[in-house]
């Protein structure tokens, strides 16, 4: 206490020391405004018998200030001279500042990755807003002295930025744009501090960097500190008002993704499976069926019982009985309109022999392509169903590979699905059957069902892990 000033004269009490910047001539003091009764800091300027050179700086500082009014910045509530009482060309100007609630992360932090980024944007904002004045203002000297941030309720923070007094103001600024971009590298600087502890390299910035914290921190915000920093192969933001809307848009970790599984496809897959196994499986009765009818087909398919003598009754083709008979009339009637000389008669006579012969046609064709008809039935069914599991298959694989399911476990997925499908086709047709291997049938079908059920429910288990993953990150306090 005996190195600070006694200001009670000017109505200000001291409480503690913020800052003494020897090398600078300067010092900071937290202090209370006894005649307004409130908290305010005290920026301690001194001098040696060159009071004007400080007093130009101080009051570039001064004017500085009032241009701005962000509740982000400190504004600058008064300004007084103490002179030395040994000399008048020795002693301090005094720039009163207003007082920012919390501390300075200099003297550490304790922030969440959600903290964290809100006092990326609230930096950024500030930053920006000091673009929007004319002429605009840097900061030039940003790092973890300048930021105080105060703890509120709910894990809320806010943002204060210190030291825009010492900004300088010209008509004519140089570069600006590197002059933005040497505030937002700092800015990613002591980003990277935060995060992992450790001060950025002189080079520019590493992918090392975040190893400690690269699967915690999201692809986005690296990206975003990487962009801050600048490394030649990244595009630079041009100024705060880009970096915020930037940083606006994006969370500290990347969110998870519910990759679903396009189960309509698969189970429509499953089903064609199981009816290209059944079809298989039934192929030896088809084609005994076939041709068991193929063998009957002549007697096929009208027949007629005959009684020619009591007792007694025999089976006949009623088609060919049909032809018979009109074959027979048609002769009949042919020899005995020629001897009676009748040409009507002659003609229905023909007429009826074309027409015995048509029937007789018409049935042997009619036969042959009901045969025929039966026999491709088969080949026809079993063709469309190869097509549609192939295109079945096609679907599944490019909508599982749209959800970025790595190979393995989208030929896993589809694999088992089919082993599924057969063992359960299988184990039907042994219980129909009752096939001594009905028990390995049966085994085999539990242990693929509860081997495919289980890998379809992968994602959903991943997709919970890491959201408990990240409920853990976004708890994770960054400690410094």
């Amino acid at each position: 206490m005996n190195n600070m000033p006694d200001l009670s004269a000017y109505g200000y009490v001291i409480n503690e020391e913020v800052g003494n910047y020897y090398y600078e001539d300067r010092a900071i003091y937290r202090a209370r405004d006894q005649r307004h009764g409130r908290l305010v800091v005290l920026k301690e300027h001194r001098f040696f018998f060159n009071e004007p050179a400080v007093t130009h700086i101080v009051q570039q500082e001064r004017d500085t200030l009032q241009t701005i009014a962000h509740p982000g910045i400190p504004r600058c509530l008064d300004c007084f001279v103490v002179r030395d009482a040994t000399s008048a060309e020795v002693g301090s100007i005094i720039l009163v500042l207003e007082d920012k609630p919390g501390s300075s992360l200099e003297k550490g932090f304790r922030l969440s990755l959600e903290q964290l980024h809100h006092l990326t944007l609230q930096v950024l904002a500030i930053l920006a807003y000091g673009q929007t004045l004319n002429p605009p203002v840097f900061h030039h000297t940003l790092n973890l002295g300048d930021i105080v941030v105060d703890y509120l309720p709910q894990g809320q923070i806010e943002v204060a930025v210190l030291n825009f007094g010492k900004v300088r103001e010209t008509p004519v600024i140089p570069n600006p744009d590197e002059k933005w971009q040497y505030d937002l590298q700092k800015l990613g600087g002591m980003l990277v501090r935060l995060l992992t502890g450790q001060a950025t390299a002189e080079g520019g910035f590493s992918q090392q960097h975040f190893s400690p914290v690269s699967q915690l921190v999201g692809s986005c915000f690296q990206e975003g500190v990487q962009r801050l920093l600048g490394d030649g192969e990244i595009r630079r933001f041009q100024d705060a008002t880009q970096a915020y809307q930037y940083f606006a848009t994006i969370p500290v970790m990347t969110p998870p993704h519910l990759r679903r599984i396009p189960f309509p496809t698969l189970l429509g897959c499953f089903a064609i499976t199981m009816l290209l196994c059944a079809v298989w499986y039934g192929w030896a009765q088809v084609s005994s069926l076939i041709h068991g009818f193929g063998k009957a087909i002549a007697q096929f398919p009208v027949t007629v019982t005959l009684g020619f003598a009591p007792g007694q009754q025999t089976e006949v083709n009623a088609v060919y009985v049909l032809a018979g008979v009109l074959f027979a009339t048609g002769v009949l009637l042919g020899v005995v309109c020629a001897c009676l000389v009748v040409l009507e008669g002659v003609l229905v006579g023909i007429v009826l022999i074309l027409l015995a012969a048509l029937v007789l046609g018409m049935y042997w064709l009619a036969s042959a392509m009901l045969y025929w008809l039966i026999l491709l039935a088969p080949i026809t069914v079993t063709a469309i169903l190869l097509l549609s599991f192939y295109r079945f298959l096609v679907r599944c694989w490019r909508q599982m590979r749209q959800e970025n399911f790595t190979v393995f476990y989208t030929v896993l997925t589809m694999l088992l699905g089919i082993l599924a499908a057969v063992a359960l086709i299988s184990s039907a047709v042994s219980v129909l059957f009752w096939h001594r291997h009905l028990v390995f049938f049966a085994l085999f079908t539990l242990t693929t069902f509860f081997l495919w059920l289980s890998l379809l429910a992968y994602p959903g288990r991943r997709y919970q892990a890491d959201l408990v993953r990240q409920r853990k990150a976004q708890a994770l306090v960054l400690k410094g």
